[in-house]
């Protein structure tokens, strides 16, 4: 009896987990796909993303104002004139200037598809914690983890296609003196890796109830 009870209590264990890491990937995968920060500029100080971008300033747009103090030099560095643009604004001609490349709106389409299938997965992960399913639970949990493995497919396949347009067409790199990746990009590296972990617990969860121990068990009924 205290056997069956820890294997059910480790089964719920491991969807518990399960859960955690698929809400914290949907979370970075969600931040990364709306925060425009997957590019830095460094030549005009511009962030960029897949909806918009914002810049302050130009190189001659920064003014350093040097004065003598009582305890040596102290500098004064102002960058004015900040503006962001986003695409559901009528002036966001950068952005839209973008849409030319076909890579960027597959990027914008497969990260995007992969997060709503995210956000789709823990609706129907936190229902299934909700309610014991009897012998359809192998199948919600296989079925899960499956789509969690699909999310996973479509953001790594956007971000690869980012990755490597981005690097061909705009010379972007990790140490470019003009275009380089920020930390939304890496936001979303990580979120592929956090789901990936999350749909390898579904997956393993559901071949445990499904071995036919686990009906023995009572876990299955």
């Amino acid at each position: 009896m205290v056997r069956e009870s820890a294997h059910k209590n480790m089964a719920s264990c491991v969807v518990v987990f399960g859960l955690l890491f698929l809400a914290v990937g949907f979370l970075a995968s969600g931040v990364s796909f709306c925060a425009p920060y997957w590019l830095y500029n460094h030549n005009n100080f511009e962030d960029s993303g897949l909806w918009g971008h914002g810049y302050c300033g130009r190189r001659n747009d920064v003014s350093m104002n040097v004065g003598a103090g009582d305890s040596g030099l102290s500098f004064d560095v102002s960058i004015d004139n900040c503006q962001w643009r986003w695409a559901w604004e009528s002036d966001w001609a950068w952005e839209r200037s973008k849409l030319d490349h076909k890579w960027f709106v597959a990027t914008q389409g497969l990260f995007g598809l992969g997060t709503v299938t995210l956000l789709f997965c823990f609706l129907i992960a936190c229902a299934n914690l909700c309610c014991s399913c009897g012998k359809e639970r192998v199948a919600v949990l296989l079925t899960l983890g499956l789509l969690i493995l699909f999310a996973v497919l479509l953001l790594a396949a956007g971000m690869v296609v980012f990755g490597v347009f981005a690097w061909i067409d705009w010379d972007a790199s990790v140490h470019s003196s003009t275009y380089r990746y920020n930390w939304a990009f890496y936001l979303g590296i990580g979120a592929v890796f956090v789901n990936s972990f999350s749909a390898l617990l579904y997956v393993t969860e559901s071949c445990r109830v499904r071995n036919p121990a686990g009906y023995q068990r009572g876990d299955v009924v």
